[in-house]
């Protein structure tokens, strides 16, 4: 009966220690579970938020260039360096579109231009040793040019391209810096593509910024590839990358590091066994570069052989990868200091058998508390860097909408506010005004004073012409070159013409001295005035109207206001 007695004492303990440390296991493994799904649910919605960024930045800068892609005066040009065999008139030619650019791309920093045709051949650029070269463009993004000539205006992700030259006893040598750029069609009389207008930009000013908001932690990184699994934005890692020997002290990790699997970890100073030419992608990058976006919630090696989390996309508009990663060891600190406190509960429960009864209830508790706190620090993590993102969309927006010199409303926001107001007189029956104002002899004061002093009474005269119109209601744009225009909601005729002659008298006030113009030696304005309501309001009628009745001010003189009439 002892013997049984002591068996039954030594049983009930055994088993109840069996039970508790079952349930620890199972515990570890659900918070473990709940914690990588956790990872990845923050680092996608980081990711979703950066390719959102990224695409509002290239939409942007794509419609920029439509625009101008469609300038009557670039297509001419265009048509020119194309047919022209001339070598002096292709150089005038390129010359004049390097003034053009100049102007319309003055809003933008570190950008250069190129004009190419089918073959790949560069006809106009900003930099002229380009010219008559095959683009790099050409060879390294190809599939982008070839969607260009098909009709598409495209985004191309970021390449080494030349951006001069240096002289030495041998010869040239080219200088190359990473360029990201953007492409619009130029398209004949007939709706053909006969070349590509393309835009590069500096990637470190806006697009590896982007990339670099959504970083989360110490060790988070955010970054883009391409097709060849070559990373195209800045690495977080740069500095070790240099220490470990895979990269130049010179060099940046931007077009220099493929997103490749070196099979061990680089950063602990293991020797790669696999060459790194023959090294296979990464779990993230094979994964990315099929399509496959299916969430992964184990750890794998990253370009440094360092176990990683990630999330990652295949953005085929954009016709890049893109992929949000953090450590594994900091990921996964506050799970293993819970799994750490599990086994040091469970030492204690071992120990202390007396408190069976409370123990579970104290681990659950516990557990529900780390997992809270790993939650919210995740959250908070996530709600920083998504408002850093939206402040950097928002100023984009606002850069989208406004004239970077006179610091008004530009076309693109004239035209969807036209759109708007006519719209709304529609719908009321009330009169639409539109006034169309030119600065007189503008091209002579240029010339004469020199741009500085023509970027001035430019700026002057938007601010007189705001000043003038003084109901809220009243649009006013800068629609290009030395006109503007204003939109005057609820206002008939004869009210038009009132403002147009206030505007006229405000600017002619100002007394800017112009010797050199036809009209009086100070600087003025022609304004035409067309009104329509009711079944007549139509967009294009009445901007033609205006604009009509602003070539027979210049035609009566200058200086003057007339409206438009039958």
């Amino acid at each position: 009966m002892i013997k049984n007695s002591k068996f039954s004492s030594l049983i009930l303990p055994l088993v109840f220690i069996i039970l508790i440390s079952f349930a620890i296991f199972m515990a570890v493994v659900y918070v473990e579970k709940q914690a990588k799904q956790t990872i990845h649910q923050s680092l996608f919605t980081v990711l979703e938020i950066t390719e959102e960024a990224l695409q509002r930045w290239a939409e942007n800068h794509l419609q920029n260039l439509v625009d101008i892609s469609n300038d009557t005066r670039v297509t001419q040009l265009s048509k020119q360096l194309l047919s022209d065999s001339s070598s002096q008139n292709i150089a005038k030619a390129n010359h004049e579109l390097q003034r053009l650019m100049q102007a319309k791309m003055q809003h933008y920093s570190d950008q250069t231009f190129l004009i190419v045709d089918f073959k790949g051949i560069t006809r106009a650029s900003k930099y002229e040793s380009n010219i008559g070269l095959k683009s790099t463009i050409f060879d390294s993004r190809m599939v982008s040019l070839k969607r260009l000539f098909k009709g598409e205006d495209v985004f191309i992700s970021p390449i080494e391209y030349p951006v001069s030259s240096i002289k030495h006893e041998s010869g040239k040598s080219m200088v190359t810096a990473p360029t990201v750029f953007v492409g619009a069609p130029i398209f004949d009389d007939k709706g053909f593509v006969v070349a590509a207008l393309i835009f590069g930009f500096n990637p470190m000013v806006h697009f590896t910024r982007i990339t670099e908001l959504g970083r989360i932690g110490s060790t988070g990184e955010t970054y883009a590839f391409d097709k060849s699994g070559l990373l195209i934005t800045k690495s977080r890692f740069t500095q070790n990358l240099k220490l470990l020997g895979l990269l130049g002290e010179k060099n940046m990790a931007m077009l220099a590091i493929r997103i490749t699997d070196p099979g061990v970890n680089l950063v602990e100073g293991e020797d790669p066994i696999i060459g790194k030419n023959e090294r296979p992608y990464t779990l993230m990058a094979k994964r990315a570069l099929d399509g496959n976006r299916a969430p992964y919630y184990e750890s794998y090696r990253d370009y440094r052989g360092v176990p990683v989390f990630g999330a990652w996309l295949w953005n085929e508009k954009l016709g890049i990868g893109l992929t949000t990663e953090i450590d594994e060891e900091e990921a996964l600190k506050t799970y293993r200091v819970t799994r750490l406190i599990f086994i040091l509960v469970l030492g204690v429960i071992i120990l202390l058998t007396t408190g069976l009864a409370f123990l579970p209830l104290w681990f659950r508790e516990k557990e529900r508390e780390v997992l809270k706190r790993h939650k919210k620090s995740l959250e908070k993590t996530v709600r920083s860097r998504t408002e850093q993102l939206e402040q950097a969309n928002h100023k984009l927006k606002i850069l989208s909408e406004l004239d970077s010199l006179t610091k008004i409303a530009n076309r693109r926001l004239y035209s969807r506010t036209l759109i708007r107001e006519i719209s709304m007189a529609s719908r009321t029956s009330e009169p639409l005004s539109l006034l169309m104002i030119d600065i007189d002899c503008f091209k002579l004061y240029n010339d004469n004073y020199g741009h500085d002093f023509g970027d001035t009474v430019l700026q002057e005269v938007a601010q007189v012409i705001t000043k003038s119109l003084t109901r809220t209601t009243d649009f006013v744009a800068r629609y290009g070159g030395e006109e503007f225009v204003a939109i005057m909601p609820a206002t008939g005729a004869d009210g038009a013409l009132m403002m147009a002659e206030k505007v006229r008298a405000n600017v002619e006030a100002l007394e800017i001295e112009h010797l050199y113009s036809s009209v009086i030696p100070r600087v003025t304005v022609s304004i035409g005035v067309s009104t329509l309501r009711g079944t007549q309001l139509d967009k294009v009628a009445l901007f033609k109207q205006a604009d009509h009745a602003l070539y027979i001010a210049k035609e009566k003189g200058r200086n003057q206001v007339t409206a438009f009439t039958i």
